[in-house]
């Protein structure tokens, strides 16, 4: 019951929490809103402008088409006092031109500017969006509706804008193409007219030369008739006949000319039609070139800055790559090193086993050696005794036999296999105090190669403690998130369940849902690779223990081999002593078999 209601209030207050969050987005919103009701109304007036100024441009179009015409209606023109000077019409035409490319400019940083007003717009329409993709739809959402469907309409006048004024940009590039060719033409047509203009002043000069010289030559002749006596009707009507003749000639002169003038006129005309339809070709050709470049140029750009990501990219992962080839490589030549250093010490202290097991061999061969000589001096000592016992009831035999140097030479033999044994026994002793020295000197010297190990088996016992640590934060974290999943869980199906549930909070709840599952399989596999790890640790801490339980193992059983030696050499020095001083004494063969007897025991 008790966990019933804390879950109920668990659920109650996740549920404040998300009305919370709920109205905070819804706010936000809001905000985002009216952000867009204000940059609509800004795009409103930015198009109402662009209109105003589309208005004026094709006004000033017009303005300049007439001009042009007039120009061209003036150039036409064929009466010799209406000329206008083409140097103040090139000047106007450059005016326009600026003004017109100004404007261009101004109709540019306008279509800029409306760009990035749209640009925010998309990106704050997708940013609303995207919020409402996980929160429910608030209360003003046929508002935001219109909004969006104005903005549709406003990008779409945008669109239908930015054609015309690519069209009339189009216009106003085919118009100066037009104006630059008809400039050309009449620049060629008004040098044309002014050579024809001067050729014709010559031969208007020669006429009038002509007209003066026949004027003179008439005036003389008019002179001479005066001063003659009066003609007669035949001379009269040779003069008249003379006269229409001269008259026929000025006429077939001045059709001459005039013939001529035309034919100049045409023929110069032709070739200047020509010309402009060449000139016209070439620039048509120019400008499809230049259009074809400049879309090149731009692909080439878009090329060369996808290219220029793509390098960064690779560098990128180029330098991770090698990061990461580092970290192993630094990791592979410590993996390297450590094997090497456990490689040495396994190899040492295999090596110090084969030595202490050699040791031990040639301490118990030695051992085997100094028991046969003991046994072989007791055997020859037992004879010697058990003589002189056996032939005292004979009487005489054994006192000659005594006297012939038989007991004189026993004690020489006893001494000569007491010095011997004393001299092995010195030399055993020799030998086991050699071998602990040496033992010592090779521990030191594994013990000096092996110090890194040693120094490091103490941290096992940190680490494996701050592993279990970090597996219990982890465990509890995976019985927290477990518990977490297992709300969710319940709290999805019961709103599933539930027909009045909202679909964005049961969306928002499955959401955490798979979050808190991916949180939790991330703490699955962090403890599996820490259990790894503490299992690999704990083996090599094991390792480390049983290498130093063995030598330690090992030095128990050399310092009581090492005792039992010194305590066979010490016995050895006993029975020697003894057996010389009952050799001396004369004992009974009896008491050295007990001692014997009593030596085999002990060993």
């Amino acid at each position: 019951m008790q966990n019933a209601l804390d879950r109920a209030y668990h659920l109650r207050d996740h549920y404040k929490e998300e009305a919370a969050r709920v109205k905070n987005e819804l706010m936000q919103k809001q905000r985002a809103l009216d952000c867009l009701e204000r940059d609509h109304r800004q795009c409103g007036e930015v198009i109402c402008r662009h209109e105003r100024e589309a208005v004026d441009l094709r006004h000033r179009l017009d303005c300049a088409e007439g001009e042009v015409q007039r120009l061209k209606y003036l150039q036409r023109s064929e009466d010799p006092n209406v000329r206008v000077p083409l140097l103040d019409a090139q000047r106007e035409l450059r005016l326009k031109q600026t003004e017109v490319d100004s404007l261009l400019e101004e109709k540019r940083q306008l279509e800029e500017h409306v760009r990035r007003l749209t640009l925010g717009r998309s990106g704050e329409h997708y940013a609303a969006r995207v919020h409402e993709g996980a929160v429910p739809r608030p209360p003003s959402v046929a508002h935001v509706e219109e909004g969006g469907e104005e903005l549709t309409r406003a990008q779409h006048v945008i669109q239908v804008l930015r054609t015309e004024l690519q069209d009339m940009r189009q216009q106003l590039q085919n118009e100066r193409c037009r104006n630059e060719g008809t400039l050309d033409e009449a620049i060629q047509q008004r040098n044309g007219l002014q050579g024809v203009n001067t050729s014709l002043r010559e031969e208007l000069e020669g006429l009038k030369e002509m007209c003066c010289s026949q004027n003179r030559t008439i005036d003389e002749l008019r002179d001479t008739l005066l001063q003659r006596a009066p003609v007669t009707h035949h001379e009269h009507y040779a003069l008249v006949r003379r006269c229409e003749k001269l008259k026929e000639e000025i006429e077939r002169c001045q059709t001459r000319g005039g013939d001529s003038v035309n034919k100049a006129h045409e023929l110069e005309k032709q070739a200047i039609q020509q010309q402009l339809l060449v000139l016209r070709a070439d620039g048509e050709e120019t400008n499809t070139l230049l259009l074809k470049t400049r879309a090149d140029v731009a692909d080439m750009r878009e090329y060369i800055s996808t290219l220029e990501t793509e390098l960064d990219l690779t560098r990128k992962a180029k330098t991770l790559l090698e990061e990461e080839l580092t970290a192993a490589k630094e990791k592979l030549q410590y993996a390297t090193e450590q094997n090497k250093e456990a490689e040495q010490v396994i190899v040492n202290f295999n090596r110090r086993l084969q030595d202490q097991f050699s040791t031990i061999q040639v301490q118990k061969a030695q051992l085997d050696l100094l028991q046969q000589e003991a046994t072989r001096a007791s055997v020859a000592i037992t004879p010697s005794k058990a003589a002189p016992v056996d032939s005292r009831p004979e009487g005489g035999n054994g006192d000659k036999e005594t006297k012939n140097g038989m007991p004189p030479e026993t004690p020489g033999v006893a001494e000569t296999t007491m010095a011997t044994q004393h001299k092995e026994a010195q030399a055993v002793r020799e030998t086991v105090q050699a071998v602990p020295e040496e033992n010592v000197k090779s521990q030191v010297e594994d013990r000096g190669k092996t110090h890194k190990t040693e120094g490091e088996v103490p941290q096992f016992p940190q680490q494996l403690s701050a592993a279990h640590a970090a597996i219990d934060q982890l465990s509890a974290e995976r019985s927290a998130q477990a518990e977490r999943v297992a709300e969710l869980t319940a709290a999805v199906a019961r709103l599933e369940s539930s027909a009045d549930a909202p679909e964005r909070v049961v969306e928002a709840l499955s959401a955490e849902l798979r979050e808190t599952q991916d949180r939790l399989r991330q703490a699955e596999e962090e403890a599996s690779q820490l259990a790894q790890r503490i299992g690999s640790s704990e083996g090599i801490r094991e390792s480390a223990v049983a290498t130093r339980s063995a030598e330690a193992s090992l030095a128990v059983r050399l310092s009581s081999a090492l005792k039992t030696l010194e305590q066979l050499a010490e016995e050895r020095e006993t029975l020697a002593r003894g057996s010389a001083a009952e050799d001396s004494k004369g004992t009974s063969p009896r008491g050295l078999r007990q001692e014997l007897q009593v030596f085999r025991t002990h060993t």
